[in-house]
């Protein structure tokens, strides 16, 4: 029999049990929470798939407390590298171009983040706490890789007023440089499309990774950071 697996947050498993379900494919959710209730919707969506994964024995009990009934499955989280091949000169240089000049300036410590720009992994906030411990003169750079789109915000589409127009995340960016006058290094990276290798020559690259993120169910960026030795 196939499977099908949905690795998100339940909210968005109904529209894709909707595109999946067939007979005889057996659909499964990869997903994972940090508190000890569940929000009160999630588990009636739960237990329309055949069965839950979860990355550690203490949400399978969260899970089953809260009243889903289909199987709980324990499956601890690898490495999203896992399998495939070490980044690559190609990747560094692809890397490397992408940031411009800033390598080109002296040796400097590298604080790096990746996330994507909305209130729960919140950026800004790593951004913010950066720009307040540092000026230009500190031998620091920070990388801050997000999203083509600024969720937080969004205006409405001039052809079609029924649908919502997110901003680039650059806007919200010079907002908040425009508050600190002397502000340290910083590279901007406001694209979906890095491959894998580019962001394993991120991490290579960085030396500190920084999450301000609210709620992190299993953040893969400070998992990964971690699984390398970086802090």
């Amino acid at each position: 029999r196939r499977s099908s697996d949905l690795h998100a947050i339940p909210d968005y498993f109904p529209e894709w049990l909707a595109h999946e379900w067939r007979p005889g494919v057996r659909i499964f959710g990869y997903t994972v929470w940090e508190l000890e209730r569940l929000p009160q919707h999630w588990p009636a969506i739960l237990n329309r798939l055949h069965g839950v994964l979860v990355p550690c024995s203490w949400n399978a009990s969260v899970f089953r407390n809260a009243g889903v009934t289909v199987p709980i499955h324990v499956v601890p989280h690898l490495s999203q590298f896992d399998g495939l091949p070490a980044c690559t000169g190609h990747d560094h240089a692809r890397l490397a171009k992408r940031l411009g000049g800033a390598l080109q300036t002296g040796a400097r410590f590298i604080f790096y983040t990746i996330a994507f720009w909305s209130n729960r992994k919140a950026p800004y906030l790593a951004l913010e706490a950066y720009l307040r411990a540092f000026m230009s003169k500190d031998p620091v750079l920070m990388i801050l890789k997000t999203s083509r789109h600024d969720i937080t915000r969004w205006r409405r589409n001039r052809l079609n007023p029924l649908r919502r127009k997110h901003p680039s995340p650059e806007e919200a960016i010079a907002a908040i440089l425009a508050r600190h006058p002397d502000p340290p290094p910083l590279v901007v990276i406001a694209d979906d499309a890095l491959s894998d290798g580019e962001v394993q020559a991120l991490h290579a690259l960085g030396d500190c990774y920084v999450s301000l993120a609210r709620t992190e169910g299993w953040g893969l960026g400070a998992f990964e950071a971690a699984r390398l030795g970086k802090p």
